[in-house]
């Protein structure tokens, strides 16, 4: 579905696929992060996405101990260095590098605090903060699916 930058109600469309379900990594792994994406390819992630000024380079600085960390948008992990993760984020070609922004594994270790849980990927009853790691909390919640196959 196209990104519009806004919420809209959900429209009818032909599935394309069908998965059997999915793995979800072990949170704040690194390692789990890196296995995943070395061995079976693109990993959902979830993130806080302080990111509107980047235009380019290492992103740094997403989240603060200062500052919640909110965990509040779904990415794509696609790739990595031992310098940064590659995600591919849905604002288009235009924003970040043609669509992609390369955080920084500098905080991996990390720990940051989420005060609104309930704006990513807890149920309820809702916890009082969750504490990500990784720049922009990007290890905390990771999943891939299984089994994958196009409908007919």
């Amino acid at each position: 579905m196209p990104y519009h930058a806004r919420d809209e109600p959900c429209n009818s469309y032909k599935a394309a696929v069908t998965s059997d379900g999915y793995v979800k990594l072990k949170r704040n792994s690194a390692i789990d992060l890196e296995t995943a994406l070395a061995t079976v390819g693109p990993v959902a992630i979830t993130v806080s996405a302080n990111w509107g000024s980047y235009g380019g380079g290492i992103f740094s600085g997403g989240c603060n101990s200062m500052t919640s960390c909110t965990l509040d948008h779904a990415v794509l992990a696609v790739g990595y260095t031992q310098d940064y993760w590659l995600i591919r984020n849905s604002w288009g070609e235009d924003w970040g590098e043609n669509g992609y922004i390369r955080l920084t594994r500098e905080n991996d270790k990390t720990k940051y605090r989420d005060d609104d849980p309930s704006s990513g990927v807890d149920c309820k009853p809702y916890p009082e903060e969750d504490h990500p790691m990784g720049e922009s909390g990007c290890l905390y919640d990771s999943s891939y699916p299984v089994g994958v196959r196009r409908s007919t």
